[in-house]
């Protein structure tokens, strides 16, 4: 068997096997040939021929036509748990003839099924597999299968591949975590008793001083006769902070899936609030960093290869991630576990860092450190 499966690789053949269908099928032609022998009929022996010939031009079909399909995919797919991929696979049929009944199989399900395929022509279609939950899910394995055309036999042909599925959390509205280390920049969504000369929030006017931009001159009020104007606006700032995301098995999968759909619904907020993000997971040694306004894929791509990981120890983790983050970043921690929390939050504060804590909703507050505002998380939303 296992040098059969080596040959069918090595040499592109596809394998046959009977559907269901197909079995029915054949169990009928023995039934017509059983009884084309007691009755002696030529006629059922014609209708017998008739069927046969049917499930062998079945055969054949399959045989030839399934190595003229060619699948092209990203090698990276890129998706959402819970819903379905986004981007198209581009289906190639090379052969003169219209072929159907396509399957492409992965290990975690069907990926895509095609009903009709011209001859001749590609064509892109969506995936209809949806994975469940944040992660990594390799496309190593994939196997083209079709039943073309009468769906009696079904042609099985590996397909070389070394993608994979990167599957993001599903993020959702919130408001940002706390944020300190403030410094200006326009666009920035805090601000001070400080005017700059440019931004969005108008404060007001002043005379031009030395140095002053013609370009900010305000015409209105320069108009009036009391001298050139310059238009000023409050200062806009952008905070610092930095995301642990705790992800210690004890806690199960599940609940640091709704961690990490947390932590990743907490950056966006914060990004879009026009914060510096910091994202660790204290069991790599790697942190990213991602700058305000920005598109944020590569962060929801490292939540998404934050796997679950066994335990350490949050207080030592903790040390290590102040090494290595900005000195003026706040830290928020997004625990799974109450273990350990206390030391960490205790060693935090004793270094001056503002520190914002979430945890799963269902937590013992009792556990919990007294000293700083806690939130809770759940499914799909964060309480203030």
């Amino acid at each position: 068997m296992c040098k059969l499966i080596i040959m069918q690789r090595l040499f592109n053949i596809p394998a046959i096997v009977p559907t269901k269908k197909g079995v029915v099928f054949l169990c009928l032609c023995a039934l017509v040939y059983l009884s084309a022998t007691q009755s002696q009929s030529g006629l059922l022996f014609l209708v017998l021929g008739i069927i046969v010939g049917a499930f062998v031009l079945n055969v054949m079909t399959s045989f030839l036509l399934i190595r003229k399909v060619k699948v092209d995919m990203d090698e990276i797919i890129k998706a959402t748990e819970g819903c379905p991929v986004p981007s198209p696979l581009k289906i190639s049929n090379s052969s003169k003839f219209s072929l159907g009944l396509i399957e492409i199989i992965s290990q975690h399900g069907v990926l895509t099924r095609i009903y009709s395929l011209p001859a001749s022509t590609d064509s892109h279609v969506m995936p209809e597999i949806v994975f469940p939950r944040r992660g990594i899910y390799p496309l190593k394995k994939l196997l083209l299968k079709s039943s073309y055309p009468f769906g009696l036999v079904r042609a099985t042909l590996p397909l070389a591949g070394s993608g994979e599925a990167v599957v993001f959390p599903d993020i959702y509205k919130c408001l940002p975590a706390q944020a300190s280390g403030f410094e200006p920049m326009v666009g920035g969504s805090c601000s001070d008793k400080h005017s700059s000369p440019s931004g969005f929030d108008f404060s007001g006017v002043r005379p031009m001083q030395s140095g002053d931009s013609f370009r900010h001159i305000h015409w209105k009020s320069s108009a009036k006769g009391a001298g050139i104007m310059i238009k000023e606006f409050s200062e806009e700032l952008s905070g610092r902070l930095t995301i642990i995301l705790d992800n210690r098995s004890s806690a199960g999968r599940d609940l640091c899936d709704v961690a990490a759909r947390a932590a990743g619904s907490l950056a966006f907020a914060s990004l879009d609030a026009g914060h510096h993000v910091e994202m660790v997971d204290p069991s790599r040694a790697d942190t990213l960093v991602v700058p305000p306004f920005s598109t944020g894929d590569a962060l929801l791509e490292f939540i998404a290869r934050a796997d679950v990981s066994d335990n350490y120890d949050l207080p030592v983790k903790t040390i290590e991630i102040l090494d290595k983050i900005s000195s003026r970043s706040s830290v928020v921690i997004v625990a799974v576990s109450a273990e350990s929390l206390k030391e960490s939050v205790e060693y935090l504060l004793s270094q001056n860092r503002k520190v914002s804590l979430y945890v799963p909703e269902a937590m013992d507050e009792s556990s919990l450190p007294v000293n700083i505002k806690v939130h809770k998380y759940a499914g799909n939303n964060i309480f203030q």
